[in-house]
């Protein structure tokens, strides 16, 4: 195997361990608003984040008893997202991070939990490369109509 392929292998394995974390949320009935913002602005994520951490190669069920010990603010239970939406918001949010280096809390400020839910309905089918793309021209979008409303003040 290449180191390409052991590399792209890598990718995959991150996005596919949170997109199990986030479905673990929603198996628990956790409100999906709440963890992930809790998520990605969590120790854990910061983890994840990194160039390497043990955090990447442990289980689902060890990650999310770590954020379940971080702080209950996020894991408690509420209004939950579909179990398939909770898989894709996770993969989707790695993948971001794996593609462009960003952390997760600078992610979360471009494509907050209420963005992603409903990106889900909409783009769900395309690649995540090209919804990551979405999103943050979308942002780009939103970012300068509030500095043309702050200019015409």
């Amino acid at each position: 195997m290449s180191d390409e392929e052991l590399n792209g292998f890598f990718r995959l394995e991150q996005c596919m361990l949170q997109a199990e974390v986030f479905g673990m949320s929603a198996e628990r009935g956790y409100d999906s608003k709440a963890f992930i913002r809790g998520f990605m602005r969590s120790e854990t994520a910061k983890y994840l984040d990194a160039d390497f951490s043990r955090m990447q190669n442990e289980v689902p069920a060890y990650i999310m008893e770590t954020l379940e010990d971080e702080d209950r603010k996020y894991v408690h239970p509420g209004v939950c997202f579909p179990l398939e939406e909770m898989q894709w918001a996770g993969y989707l949010y790695r993948l971001w991070h794996l593609t462009t280096g960003e952390t997760s809390r600078e992610i979360y400020r471009q494509a907050s939990a209420t963005v992603v839910h409903s990106a889900y309905s909409k783009y769900r089918t395309l690649d995540g490369h090209e919804v990551i793309r979405i999103l943050k021209d979308a942002y780009a979008a939103r970012q300068e109509e509030r500095k043309a409303g702050r200019k015409s003040v």
